[in-house]
């Protein structure tokens, strides 16, 4: 004679091992979209980030092509040596002198 509880429970799954399997996939996934939901932020940052580098070189650039300009063709005395910064010595015979530090 077959017992009717011994086919019943081997038929399937119980309710709690659908309950805990459910909270672990829901856990799981709360996980993994945390993390892309910070790659992408980071991605989101470092693209703005590298923009306004590139913006501010280009400014710098422009700068000093139009200080050159303004020196002279002469004007080999103008120094870049640092991307924040442009030195250029002041002629002797300037009247207006103005030093950055």
């Amino acid at each position: 004679m077959i017992r009717r509880s011994t086919a019943f429970c081997s038929a399937g799954f119980t309710l709690i091992e659908v309950v805990i399997t459910l909270i672990v996939i829901g856990a799981l996934a709360t996980i993994g979209a945390t993390l892309m939901s910070r790659g992408f932020l980071s991605y989101f940052v470092g693209r703005e980030i590298a923009r306004d580098d590139a913006q501010g070189r280009l400014a710098l650039e422009r700068m000093a092509r139009e200080l050159r300009t303004v020196r002279g063709t002469a004007a080999g005395d103008l120094n870049i040596g640092v991307a924040n910064q442009i030195t250029m010595p002041a002629r002797r015979n300037s009247s207006v002198h103005r030093t950055t530090e």
